[in-house]
């Protein structure tokens, strides 16, 4: 789980391309692609090093309409996730 006064940004070593729906990313060699779905792109693309997991909780409280409580679980969850695969550094 990600510390909490962490602010997560992108490794960077990827090309990406966003449906908008679902978020492609093709890690930095090309021989794998990752598929983000609406909420884990959002989460991802608020990962620029200036918000905290409670800050992104936030934004994705307002935009999907969840509980804060779920809201922070998922981004939690997400994060590390994220940070497993190699796409966002803490």
């Amino acid at each position: 789980m990600p510390q909490t006064d962490c602010k997560p940004v992108a490794d960077g070593s990827y090309q990406s391309r966003d449906l908008e729906e679902e978020f492609l990313i093709y890690d930095s060699n090309g021989d794998q692609v990752h598929v983000l779905n609406g909420t884990a792109r959002a989460i991802f693309l608020l990962c620029d090093g200036t918000r905290r997991p409670v800050e992104i909780a936030e934004v994705i409280v307002k935009r999907f309409e969840v509980e804060p409580e779920q809201a922070l679980a998922d981004v939690n969850e997400t994060l590390d996730q994220l940070v497993e695969i190699g796409l966002l550094r803490i």
